[in-house]
């Protein structure tokens, strides 16, 4: 994800605080932002909110994605990580 769209992620989660909602950036490489109110749990990826279904895509595509959300939610995962090249 471009630096750009961690950008708009932080300013969408401070709007959000701004209305309540407990925030939190679980991947700010990948621009993956938490919401929470009420007991509900919304995910957003950069700028993509959660009423868009772009936004599951996006996650269902990327393993690193799938593996800190099933984290967040107490499952355990694999040992693994984000790797941009082969050199690890």
């Amino acid at each position: 994800m471009s630096n750009s769209n961690t950008e708009k992620l932080k300013v969408f989660l401070d709007k959000a605080a701004e209305f309540g909602y407990e925030t939190e950036i679980i991947s700010e490489s990948m621009a993956l932002g938490k919401l929470t109110k009420d007991g509900h749990v919304r995910f957003v990826v950069g700028p993509l909110v959660p009423l868009n279904t772009t936004v599951s895509a996006k996650i269902s595509k990327s393993k690193f994605l799938t593996k800190k959300l099933l984290e967040e939610i107490g499952l355990k995962t694999p040992a693994g990580g984000l790797y941009t090249n082969l050199d690890g």
